[in-house]
């Protein structure tokens, strides 16, 4: 009410204009946010603030190739901003211009060679684009930068299993676990790499943990599942497979999967 109050005896306030813009992007209004961040930038269009927090807004409601443009016309203006490549190279990733997207990563590993969450994000874009040998080099310079970057280390677990490097691999989800042991996602990823080195009994033990902390999600079930047949523990196998049918109707591979479970306790 006092922004208003203001704007109705200023209406081209821009500090007005801006302040209210961050209390309704605060509130989750982020239309109106946007509008009063675009009456900001047709006073003033070198507010570099201001088209910072509309690029931010324009993410948030999804209008990606206006952020872009937002993005943009800041590194115009000031081509080292932090932000504004962060922010463009997010946007660039959300619409598959993964390539572009590392530009923008390499500029701000060049200007900003201590930053983590660059190396994090470059190699995102690097095992989205199909190379994850360079994706574990990037995973790794930001888990040296920091220790417990939660998204390199899992990304450098999925990049490690697809790469077959199981034991490194491992490696990275032992760390996931360590870091946050309420994380079933630790314990999921961890358990699909036990499987694929053919320890199934851990991995059973991995998968029963995720379900113990996200007794809802389908995949651990059906992945425990597969362990279990493995193991020639058919009965249980299918309770498993009934569950992940149960939470996702009509899986052709849950199906399967349970029939041939059936089929192996019949003999």
């Amino acid at each position: 009410k006092d922004f208003d109050r203001c704007l109705s005896l200023d209406p081209d306030n821009t500090e007005a204009l801006s302040a209210r813009g961050l209390a309704y992007a605060s509130l989750g209004q982020h239309r109106q946010a946007i509008d009063d961040y675009t009456r900001v930038i047709a006073i003033d269009p070198s507010a570099v603030r201001v088209l910072y927090e509309r690029g931010t807004a324009r993410l948030r409601l999804d209008e990606t190739l206006g952020a872009i443009d937002d993005f943009s016309v800041i590194l115009d203006i000031d081509p080292e901003n932090m932000g504004a490549l962060f922010g463009r190279s997010m946007a660039r990733t959300s619409l598959g211009r993964v390539e572009e997207a590392i530009e923008d990563y390499d500029r701000l590993i060049t200007l900003y060679p201590d930053d983590a969450v660059a190396y994090q994000g470059r190699g995102s874009a690097y095992f989205n684009i199909g190379e994850p040998g360079r994706a574990v080099e990037d995973f790794g310079r930001a888990i040296a930068l920091d220790p417990n970057d939660v998204e390199s280390l899992r990304g450098s677990a999925l990049a490690y299993a697809h790469l077959g490097d199981l034991a490194k691999a491992i490696v990275d989800c032992d760390r996931l676990v360590e870091l946050d042991p309420r994380d079933p996602f630790a314990y999921y990823m961890r358990g699909g790499v036990l499987s694929r080195l053919g320890k199934y009994e851990a991995a059973v033990q991995d998968f029963g943990s995720a379900i113990d902390l996200d007794p809802e999600a389908t995949d651990f079930y059906y992945q425990r599942g597969k362990c279990r047949v493995e193991l020639g523990e058919y009965n249980t196998a299918i309770e498993d497979f009934d569950e992940a049918e149960r939470l996702a109707p009509g899986s052709p591979l849950v199906a399967r999967d349970r029939e041939n479970a059936v089929r192996l306790g019949e003999k």
